[in-house]
């Protein structure tokens, strides 16, 4: 399973706006380059088959989207 740590501020903000998370990938488009770069939407987005994990930690439930790559330890959203 997944390893997510979530900080408490992160957490009570996600408490607040009921519970539900996604962390997916999105292309960032500036003077450079177009960057894949991790973000974490509140809510549930996407179609189901784009968010094969989901995790429940700390009484919030965290759908991942297949494009994220992860560290061997898991992720830390602050």
């Amino acid at each position: 399973m997944l390893k997510v740590e979530i900080s408490e501020d992160a957490k009570s903000y996600i408490l607040d706006k009921g519970g539900i998370i996604t962390v997916m990938v999105v292309r960032g488009f500036g003077c450079t380059d177009n960057v894949p770069e991790p973000v974490v939407l509140i809510g549930k987005t996407g179609l189901p088959e784009s968010h094969p994990n989901e995790v429940l930690t700390n009484g919030i439930k965290i759908y991942i989207s297949k494009e994220v790559v992860t560290e061997p330890d898991g992720i830390k959203i602050t």
